[in-house]
């Protein structure tokens, strides 16, 4: 038997003002702790019930709160081939689930002299209808310091830290894997001309799987660079990088696929604003990298090409096509992914806005050319204030192959509700 108490709370924050029914409920037998309703969920009852008598968010306050809830619903959260069901040690024939992402957050700033400092923290309560088991608690969370001595030298350092749960599809088996990554950056700039910088940053990266230790990463990376930008805002540079990946527990009797790896990169990059309503990005380098304990050295171009075009204040359409690597921390050695992308997007005066794209990815290894998957995906939102926002969008995936077990079919469909204040 249970009762339900229902409990009224109005408080206020600057001048919003806030009404909030609190549910209590009284029960002769618990409920198990994973599938409570954790407490920070009763606040996003605003999103259903709100009383607001002023919109007091702005971009600019010190502190900002934000609150969001959102349901997925995914017909394929395994990334299984087609006919393919998962099977155990699951004890569920579930190819599909409901998936509910509760997060609340706080963003704060505050700017010293030429000093900006800042924090921002988000918490997720992510709960999986079919498979309990995956539920977790994840973070994402960030602090900075952006410090200047005067207009020519500047820099920043910043620390961050997010934990979330692996794709199904970069796994490649049927349970959960916990994916927490820590990452420590330094950055430099030294502005030698008004139009020409010198560029410096590191960073060390941390990445610590709870099932899959095998993925466990520690990576470095130093990179240096000279930009010039032109007064009507295009930009052109050259960067070098080098980076070092070393997973934690790998052995010289690994295959050289699934070792760490030094990398020198090259690149030159450019920007170039053609019009307001018009630019292009272009980039082009080589990746000179070398597996662990050996004398191999391989050598791949990576890059990109974007487009941008504004045809009107309230519409854009963007094409793009990049080859790069996938983070090694997700898959076991370097893969190269080229993804091919177009974009239309169009806001309405009536706070509408959509937006309609499809993708093309390729993975590509040292094996075989990988198959193409092709996304597409439309999105429609709609902010009635600054401060508030509504967002449902559907996503097909499609990847067709000789073999069924190659060929990928998903559906996804999902709806969020975001308050900021």
């Amino acid at each position: 038997m249970i009762g339900v108490v229902k409990e009224k709370h109005i408080f206020s924050i600057g001048s919003l003002k806030i009404t909030m029914y609190i549910f209590k409920y009284a029960q002769l037998k618990p409920i198990p702790l994973a599938r409570q309703v954790p407490w920070y969920a009763c606040v996003l009852m605003i999103l259903c019930i709100p009383t607001i008598s002023a919109a007091a968010y702005s971009e600019t306050d010190a502190a900002i709160g934000s609150a969001t809830l959102s349901y997925l619903w995914d017909d394929n959260l395994f990334r299984l081939g087609d006919g393919i069901m998962p099977t155990a040690p699951l004890g569920k024939m579930d190819r599909t689930d409901l998936i509910r992402d509760t997060t609340v957050g706080l963003k704060l700033s505050t700017t010293l002299s030429k000093q900006l400092l800042t924090a921002d923290l988000n918490i997720s309560d992510i709960s999986f209808k079919n498979h309990s088991d995956f539920d977790y608690i994840g973070w994402n969370g960030a602090i900075a310091w952006q410090w200047a001595i005067n207009d020519q030298l500047l820099g920043k350092v910043s620390y961050s830290d997010r934990r979330k749960i692996s794709d199904f599809e970069d796994t490649q088996q049927l349970s959960r894997d916990l994916l927490r990554q820590q990452i420590s950056k330094a950055e430099l700039e030294v502005k030698i001309r008004p139009e020409w910088s010198l560029l410096m940053d590191g960073q060390l990266r941390n990445s610590d799987h709870d099932t899959l230790n095998e993925l466990d990463l520690k990576e470095t990376q130093w990179g240096a660079a000279l930009r010039y930008s032109s007064p009507t805002g295009s930009q052109w540079q050259f960067s070098s990088r080098y980076q070092q990946a070393d997973y934690r527990n790998e052995s010289p009797s690994d295959p050289v696929e699934q070792r760490g790896f030094y990398d020198w990169t090259n690149q030159l990059a450019m920007r170039w604003v053609i019009s307001p309503k018009a630019e292009v990005e272009l980039a082009y380098g080589l990746a000179r990298w070398q597996p662990h304990h050996t004398d191999e050295v391989r050598i791949d171009p990576i890059g990109l090409a974007r487009l941008t075009w504004r045809p009107t204040v309230k519409t854009a359409v963007m094409t793009h096509f990049v080859r790069a690597f996938t983070d090694p921390a997700l898959s076991m050695g370097r893969q190269i992914e080229e993804t091919f992308r177009l974009e239309l997007a169009s806001k309405s005066s009536y706070q509408f806005k959509w937006t309609l794209s499809t993708e093309q990815v390729k993975k590509r290894t040292t094996g075989p050319v990988a198959i193409p998957t092709h996304y597409y995906r439309a999105e429609l939102q709609y902010q009635p204030r600054s401060a508030l926002d509504f967002g449902v969008y559907i996503e097909k995936q499609r990847r067709n192959a000789d073999l069924a077990a190659d060929s990928l079919s998903v559906l996804l469909l999902g709806i969020n509700a975001n308050l900021r204040f």
